[in-house]
């Protein structure tokens, strides 16, 4: 941990408080821009659901109705392949929707932390605290541009994060195309059953004393096929396999396969590279996870043929999937609460950066009169207040726009809000 102490004069503060004006004006014009584009995107999405819930058409996967050529389809039923999905890194296979590889490293991490003091005669000292921690990352992390040596991350890998997915699945008598396929989640995590290599591995004993929050699987856990599904995970985010998982023997191709992995050993619910007991800087660790054949889903989409299209609605597209058996009511909601939810995010996102915006606009009134003491204080807040402000109604303002013809009780509402935000700070001061 290291700490860097930097003092800014008087002079030099004003100088950055006027040239942060123009990021200021470019903050506010990102800032309306993002929630106007928010309030229409907000209101083709709201229309295109509701569109499509009017003209759905539910049936089954049993087989394909040449009446519902074009039409909007909802049906639930099992989706299944044929396909055995293998990893060639670590030659394991299984038959699956999906499965992906994750992979993660452990890493130095550097964390920033800053305070910042007033002094006399309008300066400014500013305190940066510097501090290292290890973590575990799916991804690297450029250590180059670390304040302290000493922190070096390694700059490559043998094997990434990666994903397989079955290129023919079916529903019933229907194939799902692509874009259906890419919404089915690998979310269910599984154990390579290479138990050669495992025993010259540490044993689940060894590694749940290092790591207490580890389970063993039980033997339910194992099923035909070269994966077993987790049932808990630990530390590691993985699942430690059975003691009767570990004293089974592989097949000599097995051995040969998990010799070739370039240090790699199984251990827990996946394969680690190093010492999992004392992890160390540059160690690997990889934990699978898929999507079984069957698996249930519940589908909102055109058909064309024995496939399916998204449905084209006057205002977007529309196309639903679901694991489990899940209504179409239920459906439809889920995709209009994530549609609001996504529209408040921006918008949060689009007044921060306008309040962000004036505030950098009006910095340079503080840091003026910064030289007298406190008094740079009482106008900074000051300053911070009107931002919000005027942040406020320019955000209520460019959402009432966007919503008022979609709305217009909302619209109006949302007007005279901002009306009273305008003028709440003058009658204020009147009255003072």
């Amino acid at each position: 941990m290291s700490k860097v102490v930097t003092e800014q004069s008087w002079g030099s503060r004003v100088g950055g408080a006027f040239k942060g004006i123009l990021i200021g004006l470019l903050l506010i014009v990102v800032g309306i821009g993002g929630l106007f584009w928010n309030e229409g995107r907000t209101i083709k999405r709201t229309k295109a659901l509701q569109e499509a819930a009017s003209v759905l058409v539910e049936t089954t996967p049993d087989s394909v109705d040449p009446n519902n050529e074009g039409k909007l389809l909802y049906l639930t039923g099992d989706a299944v392949t044929e396909e055995t999905l293998t990893d060639p890194y670590f030659n394991i296979s299984t038959k699956a929707l999906k499965l992906y590889r994750k992979v993660e490293i452990y890493q130095w991490v550097e964390n920033v932390t800053t305070s910042t003091e007033r002094g006399s005669g309008g300066s400014e000292t500013t305190t940066t605290n510097y501090s290292y921690s290890k973590e575990w990352q799916e991804g690297l992390i450029d250590s180059s541009s670390f304040h302290d040596p000493g922190h070096d991350n390694p700059t490559s890998a043998p094997v990434d994060s990666c994903s397989f997915t079955a290129s023919s699945i079916t529903l019933g008598a229907f194939t799902l195309s692509p874009s259906l396929i890419d919404l089915i989640p690998a979310d269910q995590d599984f154990v390579p059953q290479t138990t050669s290599a495992q025993k010259a591995s540490p044993t689940s004993d060894e590694v749940k004393k290092s790591d207490p929050n580890t389970v063993d699987a039980t033997d339910d856990d194992q099923e035909n096929g070269e994966l077993v599904p987790a049932e808990t995970t630990g530390e590691y985010g993985e699942a430690i396999a059975s003691s009767k998982l570990e004293e089974e023997t592989s097949t000599p191709a097995q051995e040969a396969s998990n010799s070739s992995t370039d240090g790699f050993v199984p251990v827990g619910s996946g394969f680690y590279k190093g010492n999992p007991l004392s992890a160390q800087i540059g160690d690997i660790r990889v934990t699978f996870s898929y999507t079984p054949t069957p698996t249930t889903v519940s589908v909102i989409s055109q058909q064309t043929g024995d496939t399916f299209t998204p449905y084209t609605a006057k205002t977007g597209k529309v196309e639903l999937l679901e694991t489990g058996t899940v209504s179409a009511e239920d459906m439809f909601a889920s995709a209009q609460f994530a549609n609001k939810t996504t529209a408040w995010l921006i918008r949060l996102g689009g007044f921060l950066a306008i309040m962000i915006g004036f505030n950098l606009i009006l910095a340079p009134l503080s840091v003026l009169v910064d030289i007298i003491p406190f008094a740079g204080r009482i106008v900074g807040t000051g300053t911070s207040i009107i931002s919000f402000c005027l942040a406020l109604c320019i955000s209520l303002i460019t959402i009432a726009i966007g919503w008022i013809a979609y709305r217009p009780i909302l619209a109006i509402t949302l007007i005279v809000i901002a009306a009273v935000a305008i003028l709440f700070p003058l009658f204020k001061k009147k009255s003072q």
